[in-house]
């Protein structure tokens, strides 16, 4: 491991990890007033936005293991193994993320601070649950595992302590959600964060952390908009 990435490159490339947001908000600045007949081609907001977040993340990927290598990036945690104890530890931090989400929501209300935006998603068709099923639950979930996870902690700690650099992911992961989520998002992703990155450094390898992160999604972006449809 210490013949890996080294602190010029990694550093690089843990940059590199805040692309996806500047390319969807440079791109979404060039949307923000389209021409007639374009804007009635684009999917509406937010399911458009999910869909630049999801190609921004491909690129920013491909150019991960363009410069990393899968080997490299084999050696710093990205494996998939299943395991009965990793299914049951991906079952837990879903359960646990869902009391965070709602701990955290309870406390922000009780503060009178900014509550956690960016949720709300009005009679979303199947179209755009299937736009928001690749985007988020697919492509934001395994891609942000392997950058927050797999590099700002499993290659960072080749050169930092393994608490510093989950640290330091975790202050990442967070900011880079503020201009969608809001204040009261940062705070909320700042604890569920915790979950991800124990699954992580527990097992050695994303396969529960990506997992995890997979249920969580489908379950705050495709779950609970369906149910609100229904009860209308």
């Amino acid at each position: 491991m210490r013949n890996g990435l080294s602190p010029r490159c990694l550093g690089g490339l843990l940059a590199l990890t805040a692309l996806p947001v500047v390319l969807t908000s440079a791109f979404l600045r060039v949307l923000a007033s389209p021409p007639g007949d374009v804007a009635q081609m684009l999917p509406r907001s937010p399911y458009r936005d999910f869909a630049v977040y999801a190609v921004a993340n491909w690129i920013t990927f491909a150019v991960v293991v363009r410069v990393a290598g899968w080997r490299q990036l084999r050696a710093y945690g990205l494996r998939m193994r299943v395991t009965m104890w990793r299914c049951v530890s991906t079952c837990a931090g879903f359960v646990i993320g869902v009391g965070i989400y709602v701990a955290v929501s309870s406390v922000l209300r009780q503060w009178g601070l900014p509550p956690v935006r960016g949720m709300e998603f009005e009679s979303p068709t199947r179209t755009e649950l299937a736009v928001m099923f690749f985007s988020v639950t697919v492509t934001a979930a395994f891609c942000e595992e392997i950058f927050f996870r797999v590099l700002w902690v499993g290659a960072l700690r080749t050169h930092v302590r393994t608490s510093l650099a989950g640290a330091m992911s975790i202050v990442a992961f967070a900011t880079i959600h503020y201009p969608y989520f809001g204040a009261g998002g940062v705070l909320f992703i700042s604890v569920w964060a915790l979950v991800p990155l124990a699954l992580f450094v527990w097992w050695e390898d994303c396969t529960a952390s990506v997992v995890m992160h997979m249920m969580n999604n489908t379950f705050a972006y495709l779950v609970v908009p369906m149910l609100f449809s229904a009860n209308r």
